[in-house]
């Protein structure tokens, strides 16, 4: 893969290629630097206030260097992805899925003393239904609709609509298109490539789809929320 970025904190400076991902703890002296030929997307989050600095203070984690080795990079961005568009959608304060969606990016970076992953947990009580929100958020960019979801997690599809409705307040297909469209508002704000392509990324199928279902939920076509992020509106 190319090398996008020089990370440089207190241990040393290492570079970073596309996809990599980095763990800052609180307060640690950094910066970085991305290569002009290269380029690069920055995906972040910060987490901070006094849980934080009590998981710091008493050591409730052991880290184990910035870097992880990050196997599934998929799984990954997934749950980054769906981390940020829960923290636009959420109201003051600190709901527990947003901890949870954030000790599921931590699991790559985090181990006890005996060396073993951090549990997630459960994000919404039920087992199933975290499942499928997992797989909708790794795959949602593919042509998948509820029946695969349901399929994928061993469920009729009314029986997942209504366990799902119970544990999140909103249907399957209303998690697969608020998953599309949180991925094709990213790639608009952060990147330059044309609609068409956005729309197959985020898995809309067409770009008449995407500009439907964006008029929708923004008010507006993907073009003009395109602009107005570049103008800092």
């Amino acid at each position: 893969m190319a090398r996008a970025c020089w990370l440089e904190t207190a241990a040393g400076q290492v570079a970073l290629e596309a996809g990599d991902a980095f763990l800052l703890r609180p307060g640690e002296w950094h910066r970085h630097r991305p290569l002009p030929q290269t380029g690069w997307t920055l995906l972040w989050v910060c987490y901070h206030g006094e849980e934080a600095i009590r998981w710091q203070r008493e050591s409730l984690y052991k880290l184990d260097g910035n870097q992880p080795v990050i196997e599934d990079q998929a799984l990954f961005r997934a749950q980054f992805e769906r981390l940020l568009v829960s923290a636009e959608r959420c109201q003051p304060g600190n709901p527990p899925t947003l901890t949870y969606q954030l000790l599921g990016l931590l699991s790559h970076f985090l181990s006890d003393a005996s060396g073993t992953a951090t549990d997630e947990g459960s994000a919404t009580g039920d087992e199933v239904v975290d499942r499928a929100v997992d797989f909708i958020w790794n795959f949602s960019h593919r042509n998948i609709d509820v029946g695969a979801v349901a399929q994928h997690v061993g469920l009729a599809r009314r029986t997942l609509d209504r366990r799902f409705m119970a544990a999140r307040n909103c249907s399957v297909l209303a998690e697969i298109q608020e998953c599309r469209l949180g991925r094709a508002a990213r790639l608009l704000k952060n990147t330059g490539i044309s609609i068409s392509d956005i729309a197959m990324r985020a898995g809309f199928g067409s770009e008449e789809h995407l500009r439907l279902a964006f008029r929708k939920k923004h008010g507006i076509p993907p073009n003009e929320y395109r602009r107005r992020h570049a103008e800092g509106d």
